[in-house]
């Protein structure tokens, strides 16, 4: 494993967590109907860091699956 791919794991260790904890408390205090939509904007980030930090590029089924999801 390479010195960066390490540090971007390690990244993600600690800010998932804090992520989570943030969405847990939003869920607690607003409103349901407002504050779900924001949930699938996870999707959206993941393709776009997928895209940007690890080079992937989305391909037909991946968002053919992706609208499925948010649909």
């Amino acid at each position: 494993m390479s010195g960066r791919t390490l540090a971007l794991l390690v990244g993600a260790g600690i800010l998932l967590p804090i992520g989570y904890n943030c969405i847990i408390m939003a869920l607690r205090v607003g409103d349901i109907s407002a504050v779900a939509p924001f949930r699938y904007t996870a999707l959206v980030w993941a393709i776009v860091i997928g895209y940007l930090v690890f080079g992937e590029v989305p391909d037909a089924m991946m968002l053919i699956g992706a609208f499925v999801i948010v649909g």
